[in-house]
């Protein structure tokens, strides 16, 4: 059925281990680099999503052009049922990105009663800032006091990177974390 021919009131899931979503009973299947788009944009949603950590994240090791992004949103949105002037999903910010605006709950497994989790967010182009903040905690580990600063303009992700290198040290022993 295509999607404009869609019911709007039924409930739109995502299949995470299947790569695909599911709008009530009809499997809405996506090729690979739009559901890894869809992926990144679920996993920082409400955030901006640059369309260079876009590129650098699902086509790391290809020279694209903007163009491509461009098709694979497009291929997402009529899947998703929606246009770029009518966001349910996924908002244009011109010129910059892409931030994901709608409820896109996990997909139940099959004869499962319970939510399968959200994939962890993909932390683009943040692996240097992790490197700095796991060497100041390395310098706190010997005595070193440390206050650190983490900032940047809004929606690029400051919060996932704190979030994912507090969740990394409270795994380790004898680690004591504020933040806020």
């Amino acid at each position: 059925m295509p999607a404009e021919e869609r019911l709007t009131d039924e409930p739109w899931r995502v299949d995470w281990s299947n790569e695909c979503v599911w709008h009530g009973r009809e499997r809405v299947r996506l090729p690979p680099k739009v559901f890894a788009v869809l992926r990144l944009l679920v996993g920082h949603t409400g955030q901006l999503v640059t369309k260079e950590a876009l590129l650098q994240a699902v086509w790391p090791e290809a020279v694209v052009s903007e163009a491509v992004l461009t098709s694979c949103i497009g291929e997402l949105r009529k899947a998703l049922g929606e246009t770029a002037q009518a966001p349910r999903f996924i908002q244009t910010v011109h010129r910059r990105g892409y931030r994901f605006i709608g409820d896109l709950p996990p997909a139940l497994p099959p004869g499962s009663s319970h939510r399968a989790p959200a994939p962890p967010p993909l932390l683009v182009g943040r692996e240097g800032v992790l490197a700095h903040l796991r060497r100041w905690l390395a310098h706190v580990r010997q005595g070193a006091r440390q206050v650190v600063w983490l900032t940047g303009e809004p929606g690029i992700g400051k919060t996932t990177v704190v979030n994912a290198f507090v969740e990394s040290a409270a795994a380790e022993r004898d680690v004591w974390l504020g933040w806020g």
